[in-house]
């Protein structure tokens, strides 16, 4: 027989089913599934219309001929469906901004069934409305970079600063108008907090300095030039006493005098190199991001300045920015994996998981994502995070990024603070630019 005319017997063979014998073939079973379960990932999960990425089913080792199913469109069809031998991918675009849902069903051994939800939410500003603007204008044009922002805990003040010309700025809420100015609060000023019964303004600064103003006066109390603390990140803990961190260890001080009360060291320091850390508003539990050969989110106690454990953060190496959502029962991390994607992680403080994982593609927070960077609504729906001279809104029922915005002007940076009496937030941009936004959903 010639070779071709053996080719096209072994073709119809295969095509009638037969084994050669001329006896048909049964059907072949498929090979039964064992090992671990895949992993489902997509390359990017919030961004603006079209959105495009890439969804990877991958074995992990010892995982073999899993079956999957995936429908990329959410309409209840399969698109792809088959047998997982290596790391595979497909394709999905939106381009009508809400949330879109990709659902993957993944079949093991002994029929276990795991079905998987992967959100993908294109960006809508529309709902984004800013509703009064200003710029504060700086005493001398040569030294603009406004980084500190914060509000009066009764909402009838807010209090911006200039980092670069060393003055606070009193605000009107409503017509952001300046009311009072302090010109000589000194170079490098960037955390501001009020004190909860708007006695004190107190301020961090770069490098080593804090700072309290009394507010019945708007005048400088006390300058302490060698507290041996400062930072970018201040929380006020009563009218005397606050948490100072970033770039220094956190530090429990007396602001009144400037004296270090405690400190907090993870376990095995002997000091503790610490960037953005929040409050729950309880005052009872703190997230400390701990820079070091390894960044780690620690919960710390700050009534007694110890580790309460630290939290798992899946793919993300360098943790930004944190913010506990209002309940005090999930935390939200946004940060960078080791590849420069920038990542939103939600993690459930009792349960100890992480509930959502979101890339957002390649970006890294901004050099000006310093002070005051996060901020809660008062109705406590969403959690503004600044980022790359922009915002993501978290929303808090989602745990997820709902909104985001590059406000207008130039790729600078901005601080937030949230209004305590009404649902709105103002952004401070560090040409002095200051905005309020609301949210209109």
């Amino acid at each position: 027989m010639k070779p071709t005319a053996q080719i096209a017997l072994v073709l119809l063979m295969g095509v009638l089913g037969c084994d050669g014998s001329g006896e048909e073939a049964g059907p072949t079973a498929p090979p039964s599934p064992s090992g671990p379960a895949p992993s489902v990932e997509v390359t990017l999960g919030f961004g603006d219309a079209p959105l495009e990425g890439t969804l990877f089913l991958t074995p992990p080792p010892g995982s073999e001929n899993w079956r999957y199913s995936v429908d990329l469109d959410g309409d209840g069809t399969p698109d792809h469906e088959g047998i997982l031998g290596l790391r595979i991918g497909f394709r999905y675009r939106f381009a009508q901004a809400g949330i879109h849902s990709i659902r993957t069903v993944l079949r093991g051994p002994d029929e276990h069934r795991q079905d998987v939800e992967s959100l993908v939410i294109v960006n809508d500003q529309g709902p984004l409305r800013i509703i009064a603007a200003n710029r504060v204008q700086p005493l001398d044009p040569m030294w603009v970079s406004f980084e500190g922002i914060t509000t009066s805990s009764a909402g009838d003040a807010i209090y911006v600063a200039n980092y670069s010309g060393g003055s606070l700025h009193r605000l009107d809420p409503t017509t952001l108008s300046v009311t009072g100015v302090i010109e000589e609060m000194s170079y490098s000023i960037e955390g501001l907090v009020v004190s909860p019964l708007d006695s004190f303004l107190f301020a961090t600064y770069k490098y080593t300095h804090v700072a309290v103003v009394d507010l019945h006066d708007f005048e400088i109390e006390r300058f302490q030039e060698r507290a041996g603390v400062g930072g970018f990140f201040i929380h006020g803990i009563d009218e005397r006493r606050a948490l100072l961190g970033g770039g220094n260890q956190l530090s429990h001080v007396d602001m009144r005098n400037g004296a270090v009360l405690d400190v907090f060291r993870a376990p095995g320091d002997d000091f503790t190199y610490t960037w953005h850390f929040d409050v729950t508003s309880d005052g009872g539990r703190a997230a400390v991001i701990v820079r070091g050969e390894h960044s780690a989110i620690h919960i710390v106690d700050p009534a007694i300045m110890e580790s309460l454990g630290t939290v798992p953060l899946g793919p993300m190496e360098y943790p930004q920015l944190v913010a506990f959502d209002p309940s005090g029962t999930r935390l939200y991390v946004m940060g960078n994996t080791e590849e420069g994607e920038a990542l939103f992680v939600a993690y459930h403080l009792a349960t100890g998981t992480i509930l959502r994982s979101l890339r957002l593609g390649r970006s890294y927070c901004s050099g000006y994502c310093v002070a005051n960077p996060t901020a809660t609504i008062r109705s406590g729906r969403y959690v503004a995070f600044e980022w790359n001279g922009g915002a993501y809104f978290i929303d808090t029922e989602l745990d997820l990024p709902r909104y985001a915005t590059q406000l207008p002007g130039s790729n600078v940076g901005f601080s937030v603070s949230a209004s305590p009496i009404e649902d709105v937030f103002y952004f401070l941009r560090s040409d002095g630019l200051i905005q309020k936004l609301t949210i209109d959903d």
